[in-house]
């Protein structure tokens, strides 16, 4: 697969800045509101260095779409959960990729990353949040898929959410049941 090429220095700033701007009140030709904006950026920057959650479930993400494309069996893999988003109803949650395999089936993937020490130890997604997912899968008429990687055993799996099991408010699945 090939990588389209973007400008995020040109085009993410500007668009974090834009969103940013309806909150803060920016005015672009504004040096303090620049200076503001930069100050921002950089607390919220050094508060998410710090946060390890963060940091290995976007490293997992990213991971996943170099997996998923030297896999051979996906023709198009898009970023689904930046950008805004406008929607009517119940709340939804974009989940992190949309794929259209060779076969043209399409669907959607959200990445999680699992570090438990004890494979039959359950990996946990609340049930809100998954609903969330769920009901913007539904919207967009594609079926839901959770990429879940085992870091200890080094092991991926794509599984429909109809595998995870239901346990009071969470959605969960252990790697000894995920193995195959």
């Amino acid at each position: 697969m090939k990588k389209k090429i973007r400008d995020p220095e040109k085009f993410d700033a500007f668009e974090l800045f834009s969103s940013l701007s309806l909150k803060h009140s920016y005015n672009i030709n504004d040096s303090s509101a620049l200076n503001d904006f930069i100050s921002r950026v950089k607390k919220s920057l050094e508060s998410s260095v710090k946060n390890k959650t963060l940091a290995y479930g976007k490293r997992t993400e990213a991971l996943f779409a170099y997996v998923a494309g030297a896999l051979g069996e996906v023709k198009f893999l898009k970023q689904e959960d930046s950008g805004e988003l406008f929607f009517s109803g119940d709340e939804i949650q974009a989940p992190d990729y949309q794929l259209i395999l060779n076969n043209k089936e399409k669907i959607l993937v959200e990445v999680k990353n699992c570090n438990n020490k004890n494979p039959d130890q359950k990996f946990m997604l609340k049930m809100d949040y998954v609903e969330k997912l769920k009901r913007y899968a539904d919207i967009n008429q594609l079926p839901l898929k959770f990429a879940i990687y085992f870091s200890r055993w080094k092991m991926w799996i794509l599984i429909p959410l109809e595998v995870l099991q239901k346990i009071d408010n969470s959605y969960v699945i252990d790697y000894t049941t995920a193995a195959p």
